[in-house]
């Protein structure tokens, strides 16, 4: 159709001036999007990266711990049972806490967030982990993500580090990464983990952790012969109702629900989107309709030589396609750099995925269709007579 009718990317680059501000200002609108589902996303990705990395088919929590970041435990011997069907490979308990790590600069205190598992037990499906995780044999060894916040201080392998009162060495880094619940991780095995934790109150009811058969997260390994939703339901039935089982998939989405559902962020960063997508609608709008009302008198004569309404109406829905594909552009750069950037100083899951490249080129050709068929009927009610008369 551009081949055919090269009239609306001429009168568009004919005032360039107003061209390039005209795609700098659909940039924006396009950058604003992207950082609004930008952070969407790197919210629900962020809080359930850790779920994610776990190594398991089932997982087992307290029916009173409705989200994963609640601190809820339920009794291990829950794993024990579950581990008495044939189907179940491995039942292995995993601990979440939250306890003080201290700057070593500026002996700031600052929470963070504390997993822990039995060092015999496959559990996380983390890069190098295997490897990492001989060196936590030793009581007073720990690791860090070494995506954690920079608030914490920066350190070495081998350095001393004051974690809720008691000493640790660092023993090395793994990779996950910050959520909207911790700003930073450790790793340490299931024997420190009491050491930390033991007779401090967790949880909603502030219960007294004494042991280690208090379970944050069951995590369940089946055969490979096995369903997992088959055996949601066998172990549902035969278990004791204090806890709920789920496969990993599941238990991921439940999460999400929670902060879509449960939550005002969710909905707030759509809200932003929808903010972004009218802005850049009503800007685009404004660009059209100006252009039409500076060149109506050429728009009128083609309508007196015989142009019928849909080729004029086309060349306007040309330029409105044009500005949105050229202002997307600039928006997609900006935020790809932007999104790295975020990503570095914060440790969250922000991540320009093609999926959602697509979405925003979806909504901003979208966007320039509607603004396009809008300006148009300034075009449609003109008439030549009157106009040059």
């Amino acid at each position: 159709m551009l081949k055919r009718t090269p009239i609306a990317l001429l009168n568009l680059i004919h005032d360039k001036l107003r061209f390039i501000i005209s795609l700098g200002v659909i940039g924006f609108a396009v950058f604003l999007m992207f950082m609004q589902m930008g952070f969407r996303n790197a919210l629900l990705d962020s809080n359930v990266e850790f779920i994610r990395k776990l190594d398991a088919d089932l997982i087992i929590v307290s029916k009173k711990r409705y989200a994963s970041f609640i601190e809820q435990t339920f009794d291990i011997n829950r794993l024990y049972q579950a581990q008495g069907f044939s189907g179940v490979y491995s039942a292995n308990p995993f601990y979440i806490g939250t306890s003080i790590l201290k700057n070593k600069n500026n002996f700031s205190e600052r929470p963070i967030r504390v997993f822990a598992y039995n060092l015999d037990d496959s559990v996380f499906n983390i890069e190098k982990i295997d490897i990492l995780e001989n060196k936590l044999s030793k009581s007073n060894n720990l690791l860090l993500d070494i995506k954690s916040r920079v608030e914490y201080g920066i350190f070495n392998t081998q350095e001393n580090v004051e974690l809720g009162n008691h000493k640790f060495r660092v023993a090395g880094f793994f990779e996950l990464g910050t959520d909207f619940i911790a700003d930073g991780n450790l790793i340490v095995n299931d024997q420190t983990f009491l050491k930390v934790f033991k007779g401090i109150p967790a949880g909603i009811e502030a219960n007294i952790r004494n042991s280690l058969s208090e379970v944050d997260i069951g995590l369940i390994k089946l055969n490979n012969r096995v369903q997992a939703n088959d055996y949601v339901k066998i172990l549902s039935r035969n278990l004791p109702q204090d806890v709920d089982i789920f496969t990993k998939k599941s238990f991921i989405k439940r999460d999400l629900n929670y902060w879509l559902n449960a939550t005002p962020i969710g909905f707030m960063f759509v809200l932003g989107t929808i903010v972004g997508f009218v802005v850049g609608a009503i800007v685009l709008y404004n660009i059209l309709y100006t252009d039409i009302d500076d060149n109506l008198g050429q728009y009128a004569t083609l309508k007196a030589i015989g142009y019928p309404n849909h080729r004029l109406v086309s060349i306007v829905v040309q330029e409105a396609l044009i500005l949105a594909t050229l202002g997307y552009l600039p928006g997609y750069i900006t935020s790809f750099i932007f999104y790295n950037f975020v990503a570095d100083s914060t440790g969250i899951q922000m991540r320009l995925t093609l999926s959602l490249a697509l979405l925003i080129m979806s909504l901003t050709l979208l966007m320039s269709i509607i603004s396009g068929l809008f300006a148009v009927r300034r075009l449609r009610s003109c008439d030549p007579a009157e106009i040059f008369s």
